[in-house]
């Protein structure tokens, strides 16, 4: 039995050779890697599947919004030329014309997301006046400042500096303030692993600097045990804003999106302004397609959402904001 399966197969490959070798060639040529990223409209995420307090879902009809990025290789940079709402750009404007690596742009934005959860948590607690502390610091490489040379990755953890403990951003900075050496030692975790790097010292500006950014990571202690889920291919801060105002309604139970489906985009602060994004279009896009009642935008994105909103003929409510009050106080004012 297996002997004539076996000549059958023989035979259809023989026959059809020409065929089967241009497949496995035409495979191989659309997986080519290119310099090339490709964005395309996204979607809308619910918050009541991600956000739980006290071990709860929460229950209401916000949703954070996101854009579909494709790494490229032939054949994304043949559909994005291809598909009308889709847009094709090289790597290097992708990632700001920084020196970023596609990978390397992929872990700062998953770190700038984890700071966002902590910040929309604060922000949302702060409003609802809600008692809370924090925790187990930790510190992380964010960012690699262009012209310095450090030896040190995004993502690593500063766990100590010349044997001293750096729970917080101050220890640290003062750790190299205070060095009258070339470098300085830092124990780092990178990749679940510790190392000492010797990092060398630069002057700026008569002070002593790395050439670094870093993140302050903590856990938040509170009566309300705010809970936010990330999915691994989640990252980037834009969703800070929507992800505050679904906590600060959970917690409140105020009820503010009245049974319509709200979502929009923008980053926040401690102090509850709202900043600017990329990615309007696709967001936009992808969010009318849902059938979404209510789009938040910030300030400076908000021409260029209306511009969009025109083109494609969106039917969806676009609501301009400033600052985290302006969310709340439209939504006061709706009506169910």
């Amino acid at each position: 039995m297996l002997k004539k399966v076996y000549e059958k197969v023989k035979k259809i490959i023989i026959e059809n050779h020409n065929f089967l070798l241009f497949l496995i060639l035409f495979t191989i040529v659309l997986n080519i890697k290119v310099p090339y990223v490709v964005s395309a409209p996204g979607g809308i995420i619910p918050l009541s599947d991600k956000v739980t307090v006290n071990g709860k879902k929460i229950k209401n009809n916000f949703y954070t919004t996101y854009v579909k990025v494709y790494d490229g290789n032939v054949a994304s940079f043949l559909v994005g030329k291809i598909m009308p709402k889709w847009d094709v750009e090289k790597e290097s404007s992708f990632t700001g014309n920084t020196k970023l690596s596609y990978k390397e742009l992929n872990e700062y934005e998953r770190l700038l997301l984890k700071q966002s959860n902590l910040v929309a948590t604060i922000l949302a607690f702060n409003e609802a006046k809600v008692e809370y502390t924090t925790e187990d610091n930790k510190l992380y490489v964010l960012y690699k400042i262009d012209g310095y040379d450090n030896n040190l990755k995004i993502g690593d953890q500063i766990v100590t500096c010349d044997e001293l403990n750096t729970p917080y951003f101050s220890f640290l900075q003062q750790c190299i303030s205070n060095s009258s050496d070339k470098s300085i030692d830092l124990e780092v975790i990178r990749d679940g692993k510790k190392m000492n790097i010797a990092v060398p010292l630069y002057s700026l500006n008569g002070e002593n600097v790395i050439g670094i950014n870093v993140l302050q990571d903590f856990n938040i202690k509170s009566d309300l045990d705010v809970k936010i889920q990330v999915d691994k291919d989640e990252s980037g801060s834009s969703g800070g804003f929507l992800t505050a105002l679904s906590i600060y309604d959970a917690i409140t139970n105020k009820n503010l999106s009245k049974g319509l489906k709200v979502t929009g985009t923008g980053t926040i602060d401690e102090n509850g302004l709202v900043g600017p994004i990329g990615g309007v279009k696709y967001k936009l896009l992808g969010a009318n397609k849902k059938h979404v009642d209510v789009f938040f935008i910030p300030k400076d994105n908000f021409d260029e959402a209306m511009k969009i909103k025109k083109k494609y003929k969106l039917k969806l409510k676009i609501v301009k904001v400033e600052k985290f009050s302006d969310a709340i106080d439209y939504l006061n004012k709706l009506k169910k």
